[in-house]
Protein backbone atom coordinates (compact mmCIF):
# COMPACT_ATOMS: atom_id res chain seq x y z
CA UNK A 1 0.00 0.00 0.00
CA UNK A 2 1.47 3.30 -0.57
CA UNK A 3 1.52 5.68 2.85
CA UNK A 4 -1.63 7.83 2.02
CA UNK A 5 -3.52 4.47 2.52
CA UNK A 6 -2.01 3.56 5.22
CA UNK A 7 -2.66 6.76 6.89
CA UNK A 8 -6.19 6.79 5.69
CA UNK A 9 -6.68 3.08 7.20
CA UNK A 10 -4.92 4.15 10.58
CA UNK A 11 -7.45 7.36 10.67
CA UNK A 12 -9.80 5.20 9.81
CA UNK A 13 -9.24 2.41 12.38
CA UNK A 14 -8.05 5.54 15.09
CA UNK A 15 -11.46 6.75 14.34
CA UNK A 16 -13.87 3.85 14.93
CA UNK A 17 -11.87 2.78 17.94
CA UNK A 18 -11.24 5.47 19.81
CA UNK A 19 -14.38 5.51 22.17
CA UNK A 20 -13.93 1.61 22.76
CA UNK A 21 -12.45 1.81 26.37
CA UNK A 22 -12.93 4.71 28.26
CA UNK A 23 -10.51 5.77 30.86
CA UNK A 24 -12.67 4.91 33.57
CA UNK A 25 -12.48 1.18 32.27
CA UNK A 26 -8.46 1.11 32.50
CA UNK A 27 -8.82 3.03 36.28
CA UNK A 28 -10.84 0.09 36.77
CA UNK A 29 -8.98 -2.37 36.01
CA UNK A 30 -5.85 -0.76 37.29
CA UNK A 31 -7.48 -0.48 40.45
CA UNK A 32 -8.24 -4.31 40.36
CA UNK A 33 -4.69 -5.10 39.30
CA UNK A 34 -3.60 -3.12 42.50
CA UNK A 35 -5.86 -4.26 44.61
CA UNK A 36 -4.53 -7.89 44.06
CA UNK A 37 -1.08 -7.32 43.88
CA UNK A 38 -1.15 -5.64 47.33
CA UNK A 39 -2.50 -8.06 48.98
CA UNK A 40 -0.12 -10.29 47.10
CA UNK A 41 2.64 -9.02 48.22
CA UNK A 42 0.93 -7.79 51.78
CA UNK A 43 1.06 -11.92 52.29
CA UNK A 44 4.43 -12.70 51.22
CA UNK A 45 6.08 -9.99 53.70
CA UNK A 46 3.75 -11.27 56.44
CA UNK A 47 4.78 -14.39 56.09
CA UNK A 48 8.65 -13.19 56.03
CA UNK A 49 7.84 -11.60 58.98
CA UNK A 50 6.37 -14.69 60.72
CA UNK A 51 9.76 -16.56 59.70
CA UNK A 52 11.76 -14.11 61.57
CA UNK A 53 9.35 -14.17 64.51
CA UNK A 54 9.87 -17.97 64.49
CA UNK A 55 13.55 -17.77 64.52
CA UNK A 56 13.92 -15.53 66.73
CA UNK A 57 11.95 -17.52 69.09
CA UNK A 58 14.35 -20.91 68.46
CA UNK A 59 17.42 -18.84 69.13
CA UNK A 60 15.85 -17.81 72.60
CA UNK A 61 14.84 -21.37 73.69
CA UNK A 62 18.43 -22.27 73.21
CA UNK A 63 19.60 -19.30 74.71
CA UNK A 64 22.06 -21.33 77.36
CA UNK A 65 22.32 -24.42 75.31
CA UNK A 66 25.71 -25.57 73.87
CA UNK A 67 24.52 -25.81 70.19
CA UNK A 68 23.04 -22.15 69.55
CA UNK A 69 26.69 -21.34 67.43
CA UNK A 70 25.40 -24.05 65.18
CA UNK A 71 21.54 -22.58 65.52
CA UNK A 72 23.19 -19.21 64.76
CA UNK A 73 25.15 -20.53 61.86
CA UNK A 74 21.72 -21.74 60.05
CA UNK A 75 19.39 -18.72 61.00
CA UNK A 76 21.40 -15.59 61.19
CA UNK A 77 22.31 -14.16 64.90
CA UNK A 78 20.01 -12.18 67.11
CA UNK A 79 20.35 -8.82 65.56
CA UNK A 80 20.34 -9.80 62.25
CA UNK A 81 17.12 -11.41 62.65
CA UNK A 82 16.38 -8.11 64.68
CA UNK A 83 17.36 -6.12 61.50
CA UNK A 84 15.40 -8.38 59.14
CA UNK A 85 12.78 -7.63 60.86
CA UNK A 86 12.80 -3.80 61.11
CA UNK A 87 13.29 -4.05 57.07
CA UNK A 88 10.18 -5.94 56.38
CA UNK A 89 8.02 -3.97 58.79
CA UNK A 90 9.93 -0.83 56.90
CA UNK A 91 8.70 -2.21 53.45
CA UNK A 92 5.51 -3.29 54.30
CA UNK A 93 4.78 0.51 55.48
CA UNK A 94 6.06 1.48 52.62
CA UNK A 95 4.11 -0.40 50.29
CA UNK A 96 0.78 0.16 52.16
CA UNK A 97 1.65 3.72 51.42
CA UNK A 98 2.23 3.23 47.80
CA UNK A 99 -0.60 1.35 47.29
CA UNK A 100 -3.07 3.87 48.98
CA UNK A 101 -1.67 6.56 46.87
CA UNK A 102 -1.99 4.18 43.82
CA UNK A 103 -5.33 3.65 44.43
CA UNK A 104 -6.36 6.66 44.97
CA UNK A 105 -4.87 8.24 41.68
CA UNK A 106 -6.67 4.89 39.80
CA UNK A 107 -9.78 5.10 41.57
CA UNK A 108 -12.95 4.54 39.10
CA UNK A 109 -15.68 7.04 38.87
CA UNK A 110 -18.18 4.34 40.77
CA UNK A 111 -16.01 4.58 44.05
CA UNK A 112 -15.55 8.05 44.31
Amino acid sequence: MTSWKNWALGATLGWLLSGCVTQDDINRAVSDELRFSGKLVGFALEQGLEAVDVRLALLKTFAGDPRRKQLEALLGTVAQLEARRDRLREAKRALVEENKKLRARYRPSDEQ
